[in-house]
């Protein structure tokens, strides 16, 4: 396989501590393990850190995709560079076969390109939250060992747990401290104020909240002047219930409190996912509504939302992508497909998020079409709300379920668009409306989009709608003419 060069891994490097950080790892003693598949493009190896464990760490090289075990919230992080920094020294790498760690990742990567040829998947194993080195025996632990292995993650689940409401407490004072000090002076320099806030999450092990703090500059300051106290008081608000909710989570249902441990930052794997009894299934024929990529802590979160055909229920498939990666349009291939299958819903009162079950022994699932026609007369489309009144119930009903989201889907037909203000709204045949939020990155052409089709029929429309606002995903009309908006 080619060689990186020093120059394309620096240029991986969110910043320059980072790259440095990388460029001391880069020396063979700190890697008990280097490993390389020709067939696959890939190099992986395993880092000793300050754990027990190493961390495992894996690239590939043809489109410089990455995955580490540590909880660093750099992306990439100094152990992804090291390795690179290795490969592009002419450091020797032994053949082998992937690891367990790299199939799992690679199974999770809907979107690698197409060269990259398709792993064995072998079947699911026992998560542990430190996984074992790559080069581990394969022998069956005895009964002891396993004993030993359980009771050593549950006593890491309860330091992580302490770690984690020691770090939710101090994250309370904050807030009040930024409260006491007013949202004006926040703004000023809101950066500084929530990177601080982030990276002492990150060393309470709450890393999923970590990255909403990590977040807010990016997301408020990208409203209006006007109107950026407000995105600010609602973002900290939603903060708040989120670290409130988990504290006192004891009350709550079980899926509730699967979803709040999923966005302070503990972990579900793919593989204990597939065999959660918690976790919806809903088998049907799913179709691309469109996608949409939030940034996230150096990250793109990227959403390919789905549609099924016959129920109109929509989930969202997630990627979390390097910026770079997301841009050249990589993790998100496979879904311009129409798949009819199995999705598996993460636990929650409202499930929106899920993966495809395709390919993991649980259940079957095959592509049937490229680039489906979203048939109105389908009765996912057919059966939709036509009445905003009653649309707005039912979503206020499923947002119950889950208080802490900023949004969620919605699925409209028989809607009609008219001029409001400066800018748009959808209107129902009993006079009601909705405004409508066509962006700023493309709104234009979607908006020359939807008045067209407008004007032939009564729309159709898919989109989500933060209780403001809906904004599109996908529309179309009775005589089948439709588009993505995203």
């Amino acid at each position: 396989m080619n060689r990186l060069s020093p120059e394309q891994v620096a240029a991986m490097a969110p910043d320059l501590a980072a790259r440095k950080a990388g460029e001391k790892l880069a020396q063979p003693g700190k890697w008990p393990l280097l490993a390389q598949s020709d067939a696959e493009g890939l190099i992986w190896g395993a880092c000793q850190g300050s754990g027990a464990s190493p961390y495992q760490v894996v690239i590939a090289l043809v489109d410089l995709g990455y995955k580490c075990s540590c909880p660093s919230r750099k992306f990439p992080c100094k152990h992804v560079l090291g390795l690179g920094f290795l490969w592009a020294s002419g450091a020797v790498f032994a053949q082998s076969s992937p690891s367990a760690f790299v199939t799992d990742w690679l199974s999770r990567r809907r979107g690698r390109p197409s060269s990259a040829i398709e792993p064995a998947r072998p079947a699911p194993l026992p998560v542990i939250e430190a996984d074992l080195p790559p080069d581990a025996s394969a022998d069956a632990p005895s009964e002891e060992e396993r004993a030993r292995r359980a009771q050593a993650a549950q006593q890491r689940a309860q330091d992580r747990e302490a770690d984690i409401r020691a770090g939710l407490a101090a994250f309370e004072r904050w807030q009040c401290d930024q409260l006491q000090d007013g949202l004006g002076v926040m703004l000023e320099d809101l950066h500084a104020r929530a990177d601080a806030a982030a990276r002492r999450l990150v060393d309470a092990k709450a890393a999923g909240l970590a990255a909403l703090v990590g977040a807010l500059p990016e997301m408020v300051l990208a409203e209006p002047a006007a109107t950026r106290h407000r995105a600010l008081a609602r973002a900290m608000g939603r903060l708040r219930l989120i670290a409130s909710a988990y504290q006192n989570r004891a009350d709550l249902p079980e899926a509730m409190q699967r979803e709040l441990k999923r966005l302070i930052g503990w972990v579900q794997e793919r593989a204990e996912l597939l065999s959660d009894p918690l976790a919806p299934r809903f088998a049907g024929r799913w179709a691309l509504l469109g996608r949409r990529a939030l940034p996230l802590a150096g990250l793109l979160r990227v959403e390919s939302w789905q549609v099924d055909l016959e129920t109109g229920r929509m989930l969202a498939l997630i990627d979390h992508l390097p910026r770079q990666q997301a841009r050249a349009g990589l993790g998100a291939a496979g879904a311009d497909l129409l798949f009819c299958g199995e999705m598996i819903a993460y636990p929650s009162l409202a499930p929106i998020e899920a993966v495809q079950a395709q390919g993991n022994g649980s259940s079957k699932g095959s592509i049937i079409a490229q680039d489906p026609v979203l048939d109105p007369a389908c009765a996912g489309i057919a059966a939709a709300p036509q009445v905003l009144a009653e649309a707005l119930d039912q979503f206020q009903d499923t947002a119950m379920g889950a208080p802490w989201r900023e949004e969620g889907p919605l699925l409209l037909s028989g809607q009609r668009v008219a001029a409001q203000g400066a800018g748009f709204a959808l209107v129902d045949a009993a006079g009601r409306s909705v405004r409508l939020n066509l962006g700023t990155k493309g709104g234009s052409e979607a908006q020359a989009a939807l008045l067209a089709l407008a004007q032939e029929a009564p729309l159709w429309i898919a989109g989500l709608w933060d209780g403001r606002a809906l904004a599109p995903l996908s529309f179309g009309n009775a005589a089948g003419q439709w588009r993505r908006a995203a």
